[in-house]
């Protein structure tokens, strides 16, 4: 948001130019109707630097902040939480436990089955800010049919 805040962007602005203007897309809009004012959020991604629980408490889905930072996908890691999260409050009902030195097993848990894949998203966002590091992936994916289809799977996914 900061860069985006440094460089006056107006992503309520280029989201309408885009729509009205962009030869794919304008054909897609042409006919629409605006039903309500362009709206947005920031996604909720996180670097665990918080705890995701606490005395009788566990966080869950986006308020777990596990949103991929390069793709914007939570919904899987949402689900994922959710079930990690039912398990532990399975485990503190049986032992009658929900204080918060025993709920950093939860966290430790999700840290340990969802962290590796928002990291790399996040160095991956990293590297995608630099337009030369882009064109030399394509260029070498370009070679090797096996991260093309990867990249391409990646690109349709965004």
């Amino acid at each position: 948001m900061k860069k985006i805040e440094r460089k006056k962007m107006s992503l309520k602005k280029d989201f309408l130019a885009l729509t009205g203007q962009h030869p794919v897309l304008e054909p897609v809009f042409r006919k629409a109707v605006q039903a309500a004012p362009v709206m947005g959020h920031p996604l909720p991604y996180s670097e665990f630097r918080y705890p995701l629980s606490g005395n009788r408490y566990l966080l869950v889905g986006d308020a777990a902040g596990v949103v991929n930072p390069l793709t914007g996908e939570g919904v899987g890691n949402a689900l994922h939480t959710g079930l990690l999260a039912a398990g532990h409050i399975a485990e503190c009902s049986s032992a009658g436990d929900y204080r918060a030195d025993r709920n950093k097993l939860y966290d430790r848990l999700v840290k340990k089955r969802i962290s590796g894949g928002l990291t790399l998203g996040k160095r991956m966002q990293k590297l995608a800010s630099h337009e030369k590091t882009v064109n030399l992936l394509f260029h070498v994916a370009a070679s090797f049919p096996s991260l093309k289809r990867w990249m391409k799977g990646m690109i349709r996914r965004l």
